[in-house]
Formats: structure tokens, sequence, C-alpha cells
């Protein structure tokens, strides 16, 4: 079986972080599509982020192993 690197795996613990407190507030406090889509745009917008800071702390090699693994 492999194995995940230790890179790869704070990746995708970043990437898959529980709901935020403000994403469940707005699909709480709205009742129409529009409006729950507008929460989840804003919270893709807030984990986009979070994730481009995790790919920020990987050096140059990581970075290319990370690449080299989601590819294979």
């Amino acid at each position: 079986m492999p194995t995940i690197p230790p890179a790869f795996a704070l990746l995708l613990a970043t990437a898959f972080t529980t709901p935020a407190e403000e994403y469940s507030q707005c699909i709480d406090e709205t009742i129409t599509n529009a409006a729950w889509q507008a929460c989840g745009e804003a919270y893709l917008k807030r984990l986009d982020g979070e994730l481009n800071a995790a790919w920020a702390r990987f050096d140059a090699e990581q970075r290319k192993d990370l690449l080299a693994e989601q590819r294979a």
C-alpha cells in the first residue's frame, strides 16, 4: 500500500476543514438559493485562500513532489 507523503497529508488536512462558523450562520440566516450560493461562494473563496497559504509553506522540492504525486 502506498504511503502519503507528509507534505501531501498536510495539504489534504488543510483542504478539508469543517464548515466555518460564518458559513453555517450565513446558511441559517438565508432562505433563497441565490443567498445560499453566495454563502457557498464566500466559503470556497476562504478555503481557497487557506489552501494557497498552505501551499506557500512548501518549498520548491515539496511542491514538485506533491504535483508528481497528484499526477500519478
